[in-house]
């Protein structure tokens, strides 16, 4: 009877390999689900970080038009900070000239008003010769008369 005993043995021990395999099962099925649970999660997750890149790259060419208009803006800064300097020279330059003008017209104006005086001092002078020169012919005149 050994041999019946041992066999009467067995079937238990096949159920508790049954049962083992049982709950090995619905712990690969738990697992299982949990796997799938979390590669959706996973996926949900790389599609969202996808959705981060795409926005992160616009942001990032955003960014670089931004950086080429700011470029552009100071080259035109630049420009119109060129063409001011220009400018201030060439009303530099006009103002020197105009300078110059006002003191060589001053200048001229000076020697003119000298020579004025000078004019008016030669006409009174010569008005008064006239009048001596009037004067004497008149009394030659009285004294040819």
């Amino acid at each position: 009877m050994n041999n019946s005993d041992e066999t009467l043995k067995k079937p238990p021990q096949n159920d508790a390999v049954l049962k083992a395999i049982a709950e090995l099962s619905k712990i690969i099925g738990e697992v299982s689900n949990n796997l799938k649970n979390l590669s959706d999660k996973f996926d949900k997750l790389e599609g969202r970080f996808d959705g981060l890149e795409n926005r992160f790259d616009s942001l990032e060419n955003r960014f670089d038009s931004l950086e080429n208009r700011f470029d552009s803006l100071e080259n035109r800064f630049d420009s119109l900070e060129n063409r001011f300097d220009s400018l201030e020279k060439f009303v530099t330059v006009q103002f020197d000239a105009v300078q110059e003008g006002i003191a060589y017209n001053s200048a001229k104006f000076d020697r003119m008003e000298a020579k004025f005086f000078d004019v008016r001092s030669d006409v009174s002078n010569m008005r008064a010769d006239i009048k001596e020169l009037n004067q004497a012919v008149r009394r030659k005149e009285k004294e040819l008369v």
